[in-house]
């Protein structure tokens, strides 16, 4: 098997290893003292179904202090709340970091683009863009749904190089949260 080139590709296959590390450290029970895993709360194209995850999160082999999602969005958001609900059953007590995307257009060049990276509801986007919201407004939708879905902890992937922290203060203000 050739390795991977394209560099986010390279990225999940990296990640992807480090979830096999953690996995084999559970089994001989040498906990690495801090590991992120990635899961993702409910998209088709990945292995692991919700329960699958929330079961490998709750293992007491499981020796990681919190885990990553995959990309969430307020436009498929019951799943998010299905994974929240079963982790909270399942008595997980590791926190999670969800993954918001910071969509700056629905141009369908770049939303067929992204989709083989992460889960794109591009006809959402298009209506969310097209009735005139913009991206600090799909971003900040996204990010109040995850928190009244019971998510407190996050990371937003592609703001602007130049402008990050003005566009992150933006949204945390559209939301009514701070960074604290």
């Amino acid at each position: 098997m050739n390795p991977p080139t394209h560099p986010t590709r390279l990225a999940c296959a990296l990640l992807f290893i480090v979830m096999l590390g953690v996995l084999g450290r559970a089994q001989t029970r040498q906990p690495f003292s801090r590991v992120a895993v990635v899961v993702t709360p409910d998209h088709p194209g990945w292995v692991y179904q919700p329960g699958e995850q929330v079961s490998f999160l709750s293992d007491g082999r499981f020796h990681a202090e919190y885990y990553l999602t995959q990309i969430v969005s307020h436009l498929h958001i019951e799943p998010v709340e299905r994974f929240i609900r079963e982790t909270r059953n399942r008595g997980v007590d590791k926190p999670g970091i969800f993954g918001i995307f910071f969509y700056r257009s629905a141009n369908p060049k770049t939303l067929t683009a992204l989709r083989q990276f992460l889960p794109v509801p591009a006809e959402g986007l298009t209506r969310e863009f097209g009735a005139g919201a913009t991206a600090v407004d799909v971003c900040a939708r996204t990010l109040r749904a995850m928190i009244d879905a019971g998510a407190r902890h996050f990371y937003i992937s592609n703001l602007p190089l130049g402008g990050a922290a003005a566009t992150l203060s933006e949204i945390l203000d559209k939301v009514g949260v701070s960074a604290s």
